[in-house]
């Protein structure tokens, strides 16, 4: 009995019954055989190797595609696995993620033992021995008892496979073996190994089965893979320049926030419990030296204190071109925790006796934190900076023809409830604060107020569309793990709005906020973006017949918009489908920063409803949509796509009048007025450094425009100028000067 299967352009492709995707892709030609390594299956991605049934579509993908990609680093894991049961004889292979997009990763329980640069090696050298042996995955449907057996066959068979077999309901499951290792998996994997090019072992690090500190301590060992190895080294190339364009780094740097670096949940004792924290980067043995050292300090300064300890140990940092310019090897050592002024004194002199070593040593003698994690402080360089986006989007906004609102931080319980957010978002939420008897809570969102402020008086089919925009801070309960610098939060203030409108007024309004998207990105420079459509998840909201409209409605916008755009199928939220826009920043990194989204449960919980043409009660089409994500998100995303140079418009500082001697002081006070005069952000300060050192000052600040006074510039009534980046545009008299500051520091015009 033959099946049939329906290709991407739509043409039928005949096969015998029980054929799989490897099968499809032999008879279209034996060439796409030897490069496909995955398939859509119905829009899932699905193994080569599983039978096909009638009438699904399928779509192969390569190596290269972002499914490809995927099932590389899933491969690799399995490939990682493989080379630490090698070379540790006795380790238990636990879990490793759900998703492979960015990277791979197993945890390992290895009796305690921490895994060392020199391991990581040796693990990578293992791994490009088995990809270079081809070695095949073989996957195969099994009962949970053979799966059990299969395991005590090869000797792995622990603790750990016994439970996660007990969290399946289904008796058979699905194992993949690649060499000497086999696991429990759903795939997909590649044909064989050699698919992989590029191969890294990134880091390795402490973990917890489950993520339960008091469950068995293991070790994560991460890495990355490419189908090219070219694609690897531009990849590593990234993650150099990543870390120097850390948003974190380069804001504490500028000065322009401040937010708590202590991330963990742990519950602190005082007098108790020491947190310790020894970040190495030397070559052995001198790596666990300076490790031993550091521990041993601690206990002999705290005695009969318990000390919880996190170690990371990383190559010496590289060296120059002669042995002179060799750095030393550095160690990174933190502690926190209640102690005496004197102690603290001990242990940091202590430390500071060795001279092999950069010792970079913080103490922090509180054991609590006064703010708390996730809640971001705007230094006054960081609140200019704040100032000037939150300006320029209000510009924009009434420009585009937005109201701007504000609502309050909190609200009554009650709202949460008829809203729904008590019952479907209730673990994100701060636990409520009891206020004359009534339980009230921080808002995890704006959307309820804008309802509400439409609601609050009868509305006439005339007045729509409203578009509600507000700079709303809401509150939302993360996770300790998963905050992050300025990026994962839990105080932010979202770029809000909200638009309500008649059901003939839907397409123009979704064109609007398309255009509007983009040109605010632009506007901050952005140029490259990814799009998504998200369709209606298998849990809903809404009728059906909506459902199909505003899908409709979405895809038209983009193709008129001429966005090219990939559909994930069941991705909407469930009170309507929705636009995801990603812009890309200087290392092709990909940042969620804005949507447009139906919104078909909002509407309907609060009865809303305007009197249309017909004199009848009918309810608007309300949509979501937010342009820049939220500010704080959208501040360190800026930070390092710049690298913290950022454009002149939106530079704190503008220019900087640097003078040559005291004796210039006064011509440089008369250009830096004139300047603030035309409304440029400059500063001049007298100082007795050398023009030098105010130069490399500026430079290091990200400043600019530097403007040098000296004889010759008091003597043409003018300024020479410096960039940033060392270039010299000359001298300007004042007026001319002026004009070329304002010109550099212009808001760009963006159609």
């Amino acid at each position: 009995m033959a099946i049939s299967v329906i290709l991407p352009d739509g043409k039928a492709l005949s096969l015998e019954d029980g054929a799989t995707a490897m099968d499809a892709a032999k008879a279209i030609s034996p060439r796409l055989a030897d490069v496909v390594v995955v398939a859509k299956v119905d829009g899932e991605v699905q193994d080569l190797r599983v039978a096909l049934k009638d009438g699904q579509k399928i779509e192969l993908c390569k190596a290269d595609s972002p499914e490809g990609r995927d099932t590389i680093n899933h491969s690799a894991e399995h490939v990682l696995a493989s080379a630490v049961i090698r070379l540790f004889p006795g380790a238990k292979v636990t879990m490793g993620p759900r998703t492979h997009g960015e990277e791979f990763y197993y945890d390992f329980d290895v009796a305690g033992r921490t895994f060392s640069p020199e391991d990581l090696e040796k693990i990578e050298a293992e791994m490009r021995k088995i990809i270079d042996e081809k070695v095949a995955f073989d996957r195969k449907s099994v009962s949970k008892a053979d799966a059990l057996k299969i395991f005590d066959s090869l000797g792995q068979n622990n603790e750990y496979k016994s439970e996660i077999l007990s969290w399946i309901p289904e008796d058979e499951v699905s194992i993949y073996q690649n060499a000497d290792f086999v696991d429990l998996c759903r795939g997909p994997h590649l044909p064989h190994a050699g698919f992989i090019k590029g191969l890294k072992v990134t880091a390795a690090s402490a973990a917890y089965w489950r993520a339960d500190s008091s469950k068995q301590s293991l070790q994560r060992v991460r890495g990355i893979a490419f189908p090219k190895k070219e694609e690897l080294e531009k990849h590593l190339h990234h993650l150099e320049e990543a870390k120097k364009r850390d948003h974190r780094k380069l804001g504490k740097e500028l000065e322009l926030f401040l937010v708590s670096e202590r991330y963990d949940d742990h519950d602190y004792i005082e007098q108790d419990e020491l947190d310790l924290y020894v970040g190495v980067e030397a070559d052995a043995p001198l790596d666990r030296t300076l490790v031993d050292f550091a521990l041993g300090v601690a206990s002999a300064t705290f005695p009969n204190r318990k000390i919880r300890q996190t170690v990371k140990i990383a190559k010496a940092p590289e060296q120059g071109v002669s042995e002179k310019e060799k750095p030393l090897p550095a160690a990174d050592i933190r502690l926190r925790g209640a102690m005496s002024p004197d102690d603290k004194k001990a242990f940091e002199a202590t430390l500071h006796k060795r001279t092999d070593a950069k010792m970079v040593v913080n103490v922090e003698p509180h054991y609590t934190e006064e703010i708390g994690p996730g809640l971001v402080m705007w230094l006054p360089k960081g609140g200019r900076l704040r100032s000037i986006i939150e300006e320029q989007w209000k510009k924009m906004h009434f420009e585009a023809g937005y109201d701007i609102v504000y609502s309050p931080h909190i609200a009554k319980a009650d709202l949460w409830k008829v809203s729904g957010h008590w019952n479907f978002y209730r673990e994100g939420m701060f636990s409520p604060m009891s206020v004359d008897g009534h339980d009230y809570c921080c808002k995890p969102m704006n959307c309820p107020f804008h309802v509400l402020m439409v609601k609050s008086r009868t509305r006439s089919y005339r007045e729509f569309p409203m578009r509600l925009a507000e700079l709303g801070t809401v509150y939302r309960y993360e996770l300790a793990g998963v905050m992050h610098g300025l990026m994962r939060v839990r105080g932010f203030t979202q770029d809000d709005a909200h638009l309500f409108c008649r059901w003939d007024q839907v397409d123009s309004e979704i064109d609007r906020v398309l255009g509007f998207i983009l040109k605010m990105l632009r506007t901050f420079g952005f140029v490259d973006f990814e799009v998504n459509l998200s369709t209606r998840p298998a849990e809903y909201v809404g009728s059906l017949e909506d459902w199909a409209k505003a899908e409709s409605a979405l895809a038209s916008a983009l193709e008129r918009a001429g966005l090219k755009y990939q559909v994930d199928a069941g991705g909407g939220a469930f009170y309507g489908p929705k636009i995801d826009i990603k812009l890309v920043d200087a290392l092709e990194r990909k940042w969620q920063c804005s949507t447009l989204q139906y919104d078909f449960n909002n509407p309907e919980r609060f009865s809303l409803e305007f009197v249309n043409a017909k004199g009848e009660k009918e309810q608007p089409v309300m949509l979501h949509r937010a342009l820049l994500g939220s500010i704080e998100r959208f501040i360190g995303v800026l930070i390092e796509h710049y690298a913290g140079a950022l454009p002149a418009w939106l530079s704190p500082e503008q220019a900087r009048v640097v003078t040559v001697s005291d004796k210039h002081n006064e011509h440089g006070e008369k250009i830096a007025e004139a300047l603030r005069a035309q409304g440029v952000r400059v500063s001049f300060t007298p100082s007795s450094e050398k023009l030098g050192a105010k130069i490399r000052g500026a430079q290091l600040e990200k400043i600019p425009l530097m403007l040098v006074i000296g004889d010759k510039e008091v003597e043409g009534n003018g300024a020479t100028v410096r960039l940033r980046d060392g270039t010299d545009h000359g001298f300007l008299a004042t007026g001319d000067l002026v004009s070329f500051v304002k010109e550099r520091c212009a808001i760009p015009v963006v159609s």
